[in-house]
């Protein structure tokens, strides 16, 4: 049976059909009233999730629902009551997640309805990707295009997915069904037809496991830098996460600390690329953000800042004309409307509503055109740019500020230390090498169990919840830019533990592939493998390009061999749908090549030593690894055998690099090592 046809006899035999009788409504009115009449004040109540350290949780922690934080309490109080679970996913920056929060989740009628039908769980997607990975896949099976957060998902008791929605309000209304109509509906439909119920279930659950490939999703905002940043550009940096507008304007305003890293080190890539300032600008005030804004006193990076602030999507960012002019004068003011393509009428309109004067500050046409206009040159104009945005900056501080979500998460801070760490390397920056390192040694430290393993979120000094795919993966991602940023042995053989814990608790030894959970987590949900990249790439793609950089670092083959098994499996899937396995096709134009291992050996404090790495890290050359053999060390060795005769050349810092797998003469000539870089064999014989 096609999944077309499952989701049909669904809809028509359950949900479509189910009644939702008035004496059920009555009765849990009635019921209500009189729990309430003999209860605590509601404000006083409290549910399980006090007990937690999300923000996004804690939010919901005085809800009139009975919730439950995902785990074997839950699912055992289901199973012995045999009552549905509602699973809700969301975060805390998320807008329509906390409107729901208000709407429904906060209100007495909602609640004692839930109450009565469900063991409802509360996650936080931030915290649990692994789950919101099977169940937006289960919702986007069934709801192809309407998927998104807040995720609300119907479970049978023995967990399997039946129903999916995203924002549902309190009262039916503009063609969706509210609350107070799901819930009796649901509750009759469980009473009458729990058999086609659990049929379905089962049904949608084989369908998911067995080869559904989510389609790509709306484009992210990393797909475009030159007119993401023309559109984005803030007064206090940092990137919105995506563009709710065709054109670009009206941002979804929570900012993310994955956005930031991406585009950070998608910006600075492009800058080595090309040379130019415009991204290296870009990419430092990302930084600049982001160690302002988001960064811990203990170094690790806070997760979010939400969308709302004073109860108002974007308020702390928008302006309107009078405020500017005030803020800056006459004739400050005057030049900034201009460049910021401010209006008296306001170019923002909010959902729902008229035009309220409230601007969005945005690069109205690119520098050059708009210092033309002026009569400026761009160094004139951009002066003249960069006092106002400062002032502004100023003026803006004085506002309530979005609320933080400070949880720091293993996943996110590692994609931020690879981040960091190679704008390190291509801008010369040493305080961006100390910002990443603060980073991992704070994760080393903090988010591990007594036996090594990863846990993926600390808060308050406290660190929980089992390390998933993705904080293995994209935290030795980043302790791999580290080792190449700092040359720091530490950190590539933590990169090379992690790998090999990884590959334990992961790897399908049966079909390939990385799960998404843990051996011992696998068996309280749907085991499940993520191939394609979203908004951030997956763990299996990014697994996939680790592996074949620790291949070329530590010479070990067992590497590559798993990263072709994950290429084999995304390879039917990246030929018809390629823009949603970006991160794999990475990997797989490492492994075609030309790729370059390059050992440069010497002192590591020697001016010649520092000379050719700095060579090295001014050449965009993305196939390549890099390793440092000290001659007074033999540690990297170790780590990486084949380095043991790899030594300098009459006490002059000496480049080996290797090209596909072989090798040229070693050259003491960093201009001869750059050539080499470029696939030229050199004109004279490398010095000896």
């Amino acid at each position: 049976m096609t999944i077309k046809k499952i989701v049909l006899v669904l809809a028509t035999t359950c949900l479509a059909t189910a009644a939702a009788p008035d004496g059920f409504i009555f009765a849990a009115k009635e019921a209500r009233a009189m729990e309430n009449s003999n209860a605590d004040s509601p404000s006083r109540r409290t549910n399980r999730l006090i007990k937690e350290k999300s923000p996004y949780l804690l939010k919901h922690a005085h809800n009139p629902v009975d919730w439950y934080p995902w785990g074997e309490e839950a699912f055992e109080k289901a199973k012995a009551e045999n009552k549905l679970i509602f699973l809700s996913i969301g975060y805390s920056s998320c807008h329509w997640c906390n409107v729901m929060e208000k709407e429904s989740y906060d209100d007495e009628d909602v609640g004692w309805l839930m109450n009565s039908v469900f063991v409802s769980i509360k996650v936080d997607r931030e915290e649990r990707p692994d789950l919101d990975s099977v169940y937006m896949a289960f919702c986007g099976m069934i709801n192809p295009g309407g998927c998104g957060w807040p995720l609300n998902v119907i479970l049978t008791p023995g967990m399997k997915p039946f129903f999916a929605a995203t924002y549902i309000p309190k009262n039916s209304r503009d063609g969706l069904m509210g609350m107070t109509d799901l819930i009796p509906k649901v509750r009759g439909l469980w009473g009458e037809r729990a058999r086609d119920v659990e049929d379905s279930a089962d049904k949608l659950t084989d369908a998911l496991q067995n080869g559904f490939i989510r389609r790509p999703g709306k484009e992210p905002l990393e797909k475009n830098l030159s007119e993401a940043v023309e559109k984005f550009y803030q007064v206090g940096f940092g990137f919105h996460r995506y563009s709710v507008d065709a054109t670009w304007l009206v941002p979804h305003f929570e900012k993310m600390l994955y956005t930031q890293a991406l585009l950070a080190a998608a910006y600075t890539e492009a800058h080595q690329a090309t040379g130019k300032d415009f991204y290296i600008n870009t990419a430092k005030e990302i930084f600049a953000y982001v160690l302002r804004d988001m960064t811990d006193a203990n170094g690790g990076f806070y997760s979010t800042e939400d969308a709302d602030s004073e109860g108002e999507e974007g308020r702390f960012y928008v302006w309107k004309y009078d405020e500017i002019m005030e803020t800056l004068g006459k004739d400050d003011g005057a030049f900034a409307v201009k460049a910021f393509g401010v209006t008296k009428g306001g170019n923002f309109i909010e959902q729902g509503k008229q035009a309220g004067g409230k601007n969005i500050l945005h690069l109205a046409k690119p520098i050059g055109e708009s210092a033309a206009e002026a009569g400026m040159d761009e160094k004139e104009f951009l002066t003249r740019f960069e006092n106002a945005r400062r002032k502004l900056f100023t003026a803006r501080a004085g506002r309530v500020h979005p609320a933080k979500d400070d949880k720091i998460l293993t996943d996110w801070n590692g994609l931020m230390i690879a981040a960091l760490a190679k704008g390190a390397r291509v801008f010369d920056d040493k305080k961006l090498a100390s910002a990443a390192e603060r980073a991992a040694d704070f994760i080393l430290k903090n988010a591990r169990t007594p036996d090594g393993l990863l846990l993926h979120r600390v808060r308050h000094g406290e660190a929980a919840i089992t390390g998933m795919l993705e904080d293995y993966a994209f935290f030795v991602q980043g302790l791999l830019e580290l080792y190449e940023a700092t040359l720091k042995t530490k950190y590539l053989r933590e990169a090379v533990d992690l790998t090999n814990r990884q590959t334990e608790l992961f790897w399908d030894e049966k079909e390939g592939g990385f799960f998404n959970s843990a051996d011992f987590e696998r068996k309280k949900t749907i085991p499940w493998k993520d191939f394609n990249d979203g908004d951030a790439p997956c763990g299996n793609s990014v697994s996939m390009l680790n592996l074949l950089r620790l291949e070329r670092m530590t010479g070990d083959p067992s590497y590559g061999k798993k990263a072709a098994v994950i290429g084999r499996i995304v390879e039917p899937s990246a030929s018809e749908y390629p823009s949603a396995h970006t991160q794999s096709l990475a990997g797989v134009d490492f492994n075609l090549g030309p790729s370059f291992e390059i050992v440069v050996a010497g002192k590591t404090e020697a001016a010649d030593s520092k000379a050719m790495i700095r060579a090295l890290n001014g050449v965009y050359a993305p196939n390549s690894v890099l390793l440092f053999r000290d001659d007074g060390d033999d540690e990297i060795v170790k780590l990486a055998p084949f380095t043991e005769n790899q030594r300098s050349t009459a006490g002059k810092a000496t480049a080996y690099v290797c090209q596909n797998r072989v090798c040229n003469l070693p050259t003491t000539d960093p201009g001869i090592m750059l050539e080499l870089l470029r696939g030229k064999r050199p004109a004279t014989k490398p010095e000896l």
